[in-house]
């Protein structure tokens, strides 16, 4: 929680005050569970749904697109029903989460309009991550159901970003589709949905931060958010593997096996001076975060080193506390690979705080954290 109170994080809350309210509200009540509850949890403060599986583009640094024995198989996974959509809204409702919907690509589920609406109906916070090709499309329905945020990914320039996307004309699209969003905004008053941009480091743009902050402002969305790129070594991987066969009992987790990436392209000297140049920031409309928010020092030492510890993070993860994870066939998730049981099946109070969520935790809590944790995960810094 050691980030919890920075002078950013409070900037940011101004800003946006609701959603800074239910992710603090989910912060405090996974510390009460972590320091107290002895692998149980209060309920999360975070429910990240996964509509889909399913996919329009073929991103090179996707830990599903570069599994070897993954793609396909989520692929074809296309979601919930509308039904087991209805139920999971009014199952999570009366603990008021935070909730991320996402995919694969969400706006390829014929229900997510549905699913969305009923959300906002029971007066949750609704966050969306899209690559953005059906923005346009999409953008007016947005408006009307009032989605609280959209995070829309762009890599780049329009050759840089299509090369990374895996398809020629996406950059186009996603342009349009932010365009159009920020026009239906302002003919109608609404401020909602606040729009960010995610630029996602890799070894193809990592020269290119000042480049972006440029092209996104004149584009008109909210913030920009400049992700650090998700990745393991070889050993890491080999690492976390053994230790979930071992104490897990998982006969060969090779969930995170796509993440599995040589940063060695990467120039983190650029990145650590973008770092360095933008983090701070604040008298400007385009807002700009780094995520995880890491030092100029700590940018170069998360690409550069054999093993990763961040000096201003606690080293701990709390998402078995904080975050449930909802895959496309209703499953609930506490760790990739880690799978408490199926909510068409069992309730998501009872999967919550089942036995093997327990185990988990409470082994987690005496680890602190796995292998995988410091550079594969994007719930390890939230």
């Amino acid at each position: 929680m050691r980030r919890t109170l920075t002078i950013g994080n409070l900037w940011k809350a101004f800003q946006s005050p609701a959603v800074a309210a239910s992710l603090l509200k989910g912060v405090a009540k996974a510390a009460i569970g972590y320091h107290l509850g002895n692998g149980y949890s209060l309920k999360p403060g975070k429910v990240f749904c996964a509509l889909t599986g399913c996919c329009n583009l073929k991103c090179v640094m996707c830990p599903q697109g570069n599994h070897p024995g993954f793609e396909g198989d989520l692929r074809q996974r296309s979601g919930g029903s509308l039904e087991d959509l209805i139920k999971l809204a009014a199952a999570i409702a009366p603990f008021r989460p935070f909730v991320a919907v996402s995919g694969g690509e969400p706006f390829l589920h014929p229900h997510w309009r549905e699913f969305v609406r009923e959300i906002k109906r029971w007066g949750m916070i609704c966050w969306i991550g899209t690559n953005g090709t059906m923005l346009e499309r999409d953008a007016a329905d947005l408006v009307e159901i009032g989605v609280d945020s959209i995070s829309v990914s762009m890599d780049g320039p329009r050759d840089v970003h299509d090369r990374i996307r895996g398809v020629a004309g996406t950059f186009d699209l996603v342009a349009k589709g932010i365009r159009e969003l920020t026009r239906i905004r302002e003919r109608t008053g609404r401020k909602k949905p606040e729009i960010t941009a995610i630029f996602t480091i890799t070894p193809h743009n990592s020269t290119h931060i000042p480049e972006m902050v440029e092209m996104v402002s004149s584009l008109g969305v909210d913030v920009l958010r400049i992700g650090h790129l998700n990745f393991l070594t070889r050993e890491e991987f080999e690492s976390h593997s053994r230790l979930f066969q071992e104490v897990f009992k998982i006969d060969l987790d090779t969930s995170w096996e796509g993440f599995i990436a040589s940063p060695d392209a990467i120039d983190s000297v650029s990145v650590a001076e973008a770092v360095a140049k933008f983090r701070d920031q604040r008298n400007t409309p385009l807002r700009i975060t780094f995520f995880p928010n890491f030092t100029p020092e700590e940018t170069q030492q998360y690409y550069t080193s054999r093993r990763f510890r961040s000096t201003s993070f606690r080293n701990a993860c709390m998402s078995a506390w904080d975050t449930a994870i909802v895959g496309p066939e209703m499953e609930l998730i506490l760790c990739p690979n880690y799978v408490l049981g199926s909510l068409r099946q069992e309730s998501f109070e009872r999967l919550w705080n089942c036995e093997k969520a327990v185990v988990f935790r409470r082994t987690l809590r005496r680890m602190k954290s796995f292998p995988a944790c410091s550079r594969a995960c994007c719930f390890f810094y939230m």
